[in-house]
């Protein structure tokens, strides 16, 4: 792993650190972000490259620091109804959908709408997941079933005014009663409409599906509860962490001809052993070369993926509930491009209410409008600089390649 290109953040029940210097043997902390509480497992988000947010446990509230600081956001502070159990940011950081209890609530970011609010599942909301693309939302519960829905349709004007009146619900996709047990974990591929999504449950048992139909592709079958797993990024690995602080690699690149696979002792040497309790996640980097995991032992262990050897041991005051990477352009010192605001609690249908978030990568201004016409008389300065020295490039290359053909050819062009 290239360290300069990729950061580490882990937390456990108090704090929150951000690493660099993993594959070295001496990683060292850049950030320590403290909370006053204790932080809920998987609800580690980041937001582009400005916030980093967690849900604060047994509280109604989401912690929200800057990457490049270790005073918490307090402005605005954002309040939930209830205390949530997991919390997941769209892709593009334009939405926030939250678990508490059964109930699924989604609100636009930039403008703190809430969109919806659905008592989806019969059992309290375990796992939340947005595709890439943010096109689907898929939802898992205690009970083990799984919802796929449309990502449009829970956000969708009119279908919040039927739900709101009480005149039914968003109908999924599809859904999945395949498990018996708790849904531990959920992921979707990167591939749009041939995207595939995995699930684990304390079932024993890893599934994976097609995502626009729902088509059950592989069942995998462990000894043990499966807590958490990660795909790579092409989705030819699986790893799997167990209740026994065992994480085991599958390879997806010859899967079996049955749908059902007994995954045993014989059949699957691939082991990561280092972690004495319940692996709590999982994270790979950008190259998918390094592992690393957070367990009930305290510890986060960075791994060799080729050799499945230890690189390092990160210890922690208590167990571990989050990790995951980011890219260290973080640190750029840009102005933030994510705006937050302040969560309703009350779905409004009023749509003068509702903004367009707009995805862009110039930085916004929180400033007058003198400020705005400054800072875009400098941007016009910048980009008329660039145009002039473009031509001068051009002027350049076009000389130095006339004088190559006049030599080639020993004729002198005007």
């Amino acid at each position: 792993m290239n360290d300069i290109s990729e950061l580490l953040i882990t937390s456990c029940r108090s704090t929150m650190h951000l690493w660099r210097g993993l594959t070295a043997g001496g990683a060292n902390t850049i950030h320590t972000y403290k909370v006053h509480g204790s932080i809920e497992m998987s609800t580690l988000n980041v937001l582009g490259n400005d916030y980093i947010m967690v849900a604060e446990a047994n509280k109604p509230l989401l912690h929200v620091w800057p990457i490049t600081s270790i005073e918490e956001n307090l402005t605005p502070r954002i309040v939930l109804p209830e205390p949530a159990r997991v919390v997941a940011v769209s892709t593009d950081n334009c939405y926030l959908a939250v678990g508490i209890d059964k109930k699924l609530l989604i609100w636009q970011l930039c403008s703190g709408v809430l969109l919806t609010t659905q008592e989806v599942h019969l059992s309290p909301i375990t796992c939340i997941k947005f595709s890439p693309d943010s096109d689907y939302l898929i939802t898992g519960a205690t009970n083990g079933n799984v919802l796929v829905y449309n990502f449009s349709n829970l956000v969708d004007i009119q279908e919040t005014y039927q739900v709101h009146k009480g005149q039914g619900q968003t109908k999924p996709l599809y859904n999945k009663l395949d498990h018996i047990s708790a849904v531990t974990h959920i992921c979707i591929g990167g591939f749009s409409l041939k995207s595939r999504f995995a699930t684990s449950s304390l079932d024993n048992t890893c599934r994976i599906y097609e995502l626009l139909t729902g088509q059950l592709l592989l069942q995998l079958i462990y000894k043990e509860g499966i807590s958490t797993f990660t795909l790579d990024t092409s989705l030819w690995s699986l790893y799997l962490g167990t209740s026994s602080g065992i994480i085991q690699q599958y390879n997806l690149t010859n899967p079996p001809r049955s749908t059902i696979q007994h995954v045993s002792d014989t059949n699957n040497k691939l082991f990561f052993v280092g972690h004495t309790q319940q692996v709590n996640c999982l994270a790979l980097n950008i190259t998918n070369d390094i592992l690393v995991s957070g367990s009930e032992d305290k510890l986060v262990l960075v791994w060799d993926v080729e050799s499945r050897q230890i690189l390092n041991k990160l210890e922690h005051k208590s167990p571990i509930t989050n990790i995951g990477f980011i890219c260290s352009t973080a640190f750029t010192g840009c102005k933030p491009k994510v705006v937050l605001a302040e969560l309703q609690r009350i779905i409004s249908l009023d749509s003068e209410k509702y903004k367009v978030g707009v995805i862009q990568n110039q930085d916004i201004t929180f400033s007058d409008d003198s400020d705005c016409e400054a800072s875009r008389g400098d941007c016009e300065l910048v980009l008329k600089d660039k145009l002039l020295m473009a031509y001068g490039v051009n002027e350049r290359l076009y000389s130095c390649l006339t004088k190559m053909i006049q030599e080639r050819d020993g004729v002198k062009y005007k």
